[in-house]
């Protein structure tokens, strides 16, 4: 998983993926999911904050075709 971690650009999340509600790989709404690891996130340019992100249980077809 921290491959797969290492390849998340913080900036580029939508506003679900941060959330745990959307999938912090593929963006699709999480129905099972399973932890990814955690980030460092800037909001408004001072305040930084450590967030876990959520991936599909099992992990997204297009990140894993053979899952």
């Amino acid at each position: 998983m921290a491959a797969l971690l290492a390849t998340v650009d913080p900036g580029k999340l939508t506003y679900g993926q941060p959330q745990g509600w959307n999938c912090a790989l593929c963006g699709k709404p999480l129905r099972e999911d399973q932890l990814l690891g955690t980030v460092e996130m800037t909001y408004g340019g001072d305040t930084t904050e450590q967030v876990e992100l959520w991936v599909c249980r099992p992990l997204c077809r297009a990140v894993a075709p053979d899952a």
